[in-house]
């Protein structure tokens, strides 16, 4: 093990040295897209917040890391809160609207198009929706999919909510 501490960035050895990172606090579990487009920081500057994030911001209890995620985040005594953000402008919606509307699909990796499998079901089911209109459902669709699970990993009150973040206006919407 000793041999190993050697390879490490010194960063990661100050906990060792007896150096203790400062204590974090987050009071919200964020839930958002991967994309660049959108950092939670820049939205929520003055909190400190716990993310987890993937393409088109999915939440699916068959996800070993959202589930574990949600899990760690709901045993912090800190968090009171749940944001599910979307946001305008996402591929990952954009990709599977495309699909539902009967355009051809785009050229993903099948591992992208089994992660949006999902999306891609709902946005058939609503195909008269606009990418904005179903960007808000997949938002909704992602707080019930996080409101099915809560009860099994804590007994807390708290707070699910979805926002979509329009990344023109720099405004955080509430959508559920």
């Amino acid at each position: 093990m000793e041999d190993y501490a050697t390879y490490l960035p010194p960063l990661v050895l100050t906990h060792q040295e007896g150096h203790t990172p400062p204590k974090q606090k987050p009071t919200i579990f964020w839930i958002g897209c991967c994309d660049a487009k959108v950092s939670e920081a820049e939205v929520l500057p003055e909190k400190e917040i716990f993310v987890q994030r993937n393409i088109a911001n999915q939440f699916q209890a068959i996800d070993a890391n959202a589930l574990a995620s949600l899990a760690y985040a709901v045993s912090l005594s800190t968090i009171d809160e749940i944001m599910i953000v979307g946001h305008t402008d996402c591929g990952g919606v954009q990709a599977c609207y495309d699909v539902a509307q009967g355009k051809a699909r785009p050229p993903l990796h099948w591992s992208l198009w089994n992660w949006l499998h999902g999306l891609t079901i709902l946005a058939k089911a609503h195909t008269k929706l606009t990418p904005y209109q179903l960007t808000q459902l997949n938002v909704i669709q992602q707080v019930n999919n996080v409101r099915a699970v809560l009860g099994t990993l804590t007994n807390r009150p708290l707070k699910v909510g979805g926002y979509l973040y329009d990344i023109v206006e720099k405004k955080l919407v509430v959508v559920e």
